[in-house]
């Protein structure tokens, strides 16, 4: 989940090693497959698509693609699952999400999913979240027809692999 590479640029910035890929470089983030070899991680990254939000790419395989809520959350709770069997005794997984409202789903409560997930697979939370306010964001200065609450804000949520 590359997305436009910020991350990757940054962590060669700063001289950290990082491994970056992408559906649209064929990598299935939620596949194992996509993992063999890299052995394990002591950080892991993720800003997953929030569903269909925003859809990336025409690959059936992309998070933002999903059919369906139910569907994004079977593979989301695969990404989850992958990246926790790659993760370090005492590694870290932080995931920027954030809800929505979809026309036809209604509120969507990602954030909820994404701390049920993380919670099902092990992973204890250590930190207090971190709260990414979008104030000022492109689509802040957008006008809709019909009323609703806009999303003003995406949390980070910070998980722990248990050392035992």
């Amino acid at each position: 989940m590359t997305g436009s590479g910020t991350c990757a640029d940054v962590c060669r910035e700063l001289g950290i090693e990082c491994l970056s890929f992408d559906i649209r470089d064929g990598k299935d983030a939620t596949s194992r497959q996509s993992y063999v070899g890299l052995g394990e991680f002591d950080f892991v990254w993720l800003h997953p698509p929030y569903w269909r939000q925003k859809v990336y790419t025409d690959d059936p395989m992309d998070l933002s693609n999903a059919a369906s809520l139910r569907d994004f959350l079977l593979r989301y709770t695969s990404l989850i699952a992958v990246v926790r069997w790659r993760m370090a005794a005492g590694g870290k997984l932080a995931i920027l999400m954030g809800d929505y409202s979809d026309r036809e789903a209604g509120y969507c409560p990602l954030i909820y999913h994404t701390q049920r997930l993380c919670f099902e697979f092990g992973l204890v939370q250590k930190h207090t979240q971190i709260i990414r306010f979008s104030h000022g964001a492109s689509s802040s200065g957008r006008v809709y027809k019909s009323s609703f609450i806009p999303g003003l804000h995406d949390v980070c949520t910070i998980m722990e692999r248990p050392v035992s």
